[in-house]
């Protein structure tokens, strides 16, 4: 794109190249056809096209945004209201809408009463269905950690690390991309496995795991890849063996569904009523 190289005044297209630009490169980000409104809100953040000469240095600062994964995945998904919003920018800066994270610092007990651990669970749950349904296609969520989910004065769950949130086109173009691979971590990207076929050292376009499976070994039961010890929020002595069971089942089994488990855990929940 144009925005890749110094821009000076006779650099900047006509206002009608420019959407079209502009627009080619989201399709392409989130790998389908977005919006007019959508591209017009992106455009209209940074005031471009509103004076009657343009800014050089807006357009750079155009540029710097629209190549900002969460900037950009904050815009092109606002409708869906599964993700922060943007409250304001300022020249190369941006503000985005806060939420209280799970907990600050996973390696300390949470301060949390049983009920109120399952309630949380059940909204994370919950909330994973959603990034099945809500858009077009499944949003896949490839750096999953505790204070990656947080909770806004009203209550409402987000995920916080944008970064790493991708669309289904998206995470398969990255493996399709590979172009070479000699282990099954050669495919992934962070959270999000892949799988490299052996004989022909080239990745498959399918995830193999789910953003659930993460959840439940990650954040509910406080498994890591490192030698750090963290406090999974599912772990207690008052969690029943169906509970246990459930949840060993779905960190390790990709047949486990959001609806099933929505169902365990709301029983847990409801068995504290009497």
């Amino acid at each position: 794109m144009y925005w890749n190289h110094k821009i000076e005044q006779q650099d900047i297209p006509s206002k009608a190249d420019f959407l079209v630009q502009v627009t080619t490169y989201v399709n392409n980000f989130v790998g389908g056809e977005v919006s007019g409104e959508v591209i017009r809100q992106l455009v209209n953040y940074t005031h471009l096209y509103t004076a009657e000469q343009e800014s050089p240095a807006l357009h750079r600062d155009f540029g710097q945004f629209v190549q900002d994964h969460e900037f950009l995945t904050a815009v092109v998904f606002e409708k869906l209201s599964l993700f922060p919003k943007i409250v304001g920018i300022c020249g190369t800066y941006y503000a985005m809408q806060y939420f209280e994270p799970l907990t600050k610092n996973p390696m300390q007990p949470f301060n949390l009463s049983w009920r109120s651990k399952l309630w949380r669970a059940l909204d994370m749950i919950k909330y994973l269905g959603l990034l099945e349904t809500s858009g077009r296609e499944p949003l896949h969520l490839c750096d999953v950690k505790h204070d990656h989910f947080g909770w806004d004065e009203r209550g409402r769950l987000s995920f916080l690390d944008l970064d790493s949130v991708l669309s289904e086109t998206f995470l398969l173009r990255t493996m399709q991309d590979t172009p070479h691979c000699d282990t099954h971590h050669d495919c992934s990207y962070f959270d999000c496995q892949g799988r490299c076929h052996l004989r022909t050292h080239r990745c498959h376009l399918q995830r193999t795991n789910t953003n659930l499976q993460v959840v439940c070994d990650k954040v509910f039961l406080g498994h890591t890849a490192s030698l750090l010890s963290l406090y999974g929020l599912l772990v207690s002595s008052e969690a029943s063996q169906d509970l246990q069971d459930a949840l060993h089942l779905c960190s390790t089994n990709k047949g486990m569904t959001v609806d099933s488990m929505t169902d365990i855990l709301t029983r847990a929940s409801n068995a504290l009523m009497f």
